[in-house]
C-alpha cells in the first residue's frame, strides 16, 4: 500500500514538473515572438526614416517625362535645373510617407519637419534617390516594462545618390554603413513604435570600396543606373 502511494506521488510530481516545463517553454516562445515582432517594427521604422528624405527614383523618372511632355520636348531633351527641381518636388509629393505608423508622435513630427524642410529648399546637386537596408540582425532585447522594450540590432544601410558634376554630367554613388543601434520602443496599437535611439557603433565603408557606380550624360541615365543597381552584390560588408 505504501509503495502504491509512493508511485502515485511520483506520477503527480512528474506531472507537475512536466506542466511547469510546458509553461516555461510556452512563455519563452511567446517572449521570443514578441521580441521578433519588435525587431520587425524597428526595421520598418528605419526604412521609413530613410524613405522620408529621399526622392524616389521611379517617381522622379515619371515626373521628368511629364515635364518633357508639358513643353513638347523630345525624349533626348535635357531638363533645366529649375525643371528638374520641380520634377523632384512633384515626385516627393506623389509618395505618401506616414511616419506615425512606426514612430511616436513626437519623433514622427520631428522627422516630418525634416522632410518638409528638405523639399522646401531642395538641392538637386546632391540628391538621395534610393535607400534601404541589405542586412539586419537582432542582437538583444531588454524589457523595460510590459509596453516598453529596448531593441539592439545591427544594420547594413545603403544610400544611392546622384550628383550634378556641373559639366552636364551626373554621377551615381552607392554608400554603405554598418550601424549597431539600440532602439527605444513603446507598444502602441499593436506596434512597437520607435521613441528614441542610442548609437552604439557606426562603421563606414572600407577604403578598398569604390562608391562611384558611373558617370552619365543625362539625369535619366543616372536614374536608370540607380534602378538597376544590385545592392546586395555591392555590399562591402557581406
Amino acid at each position: 500500500m505504501k509503495n502504491k502511494k509512493l508511485h502515485v506521488l511520483s506520477i503527480s510530481v512528474l506531472a507537475c514538473l512536466l506542466l511547469l516545463t510546458m509553461i516555461g517553454v510556452s512563455g519563452f516562445a511567446a517572449q521570443k515572438q514578441e521580441d521578433n515582432e519588435a525587431f520587425a517594427d524597428v526595421i520598418q521604422a528605419n526604412e521609413l526614416r530613410f524613405k522620408a528624405v529621399e526622392i524616389p527614383a521611379e517617381a522622379l523618372q515619371q515626373q521628368i517625362q511629364l515635364q518633357k511632355r508639358g513643353r513638347n520636348a523630345g525624349p533626348d531633351a535635357k531638363l533645366s535645373k529649375t525643371e528638374l527641381t520641380q520634377a523632384a518636388k512633384n515626385a516627393a509629393e506623389s509618395v505618401t510617407v506616414d511616419l506615425s505608423d512606426y514612430f511616436s508622435e513626437n519623433l514622427a513630427a520631428k522627422y516630418q519637419s525634416v522632410r518638409n524642410a528638405k523639399f522646401q529648399s531642395l538641392n538637386m546637386t546632391d540628391a538621395t534617390v534610393d535607400s534601404g537596408m541589405v542586412e539586419s540582425h537582432l542582437i538583444s532585447t531588454e524589457n523595460v516594462s510590459d509596453t516598453q522594450k529596448n531593441v539592439k540590432a545591427k544594420f547594413v544601410e545603403w544610400d544611392a545618390r546622384i550628383y550634378d558634376c556641373n559639366d552636364g554630367k551626373y554621377m551615381v554613388t552607392l554608400i554603405f554603413s554598418r550601424n549597431t543601434l539600440t532602439t527605444v520602443t513603446e507598444l502602441e496599437d499593436g506596434v512597437w513604435k520607435t521613441v528614441g535611439y542610442h548609437d552604439d557603433f557606426l562603421e563606414f565603408i572600407p577604403d578598398s570600396y569604390d562608391p562611384v557606380m558611373g558617370v552619365f550624360d543625362s539625369y535619366e541615365q543616372a536614374l536608370t543606373c540607380v534602378q538597376n543597381l544590385d545592392v546586395e552584390a555591392e555590399n562591402p560588408f557581406s
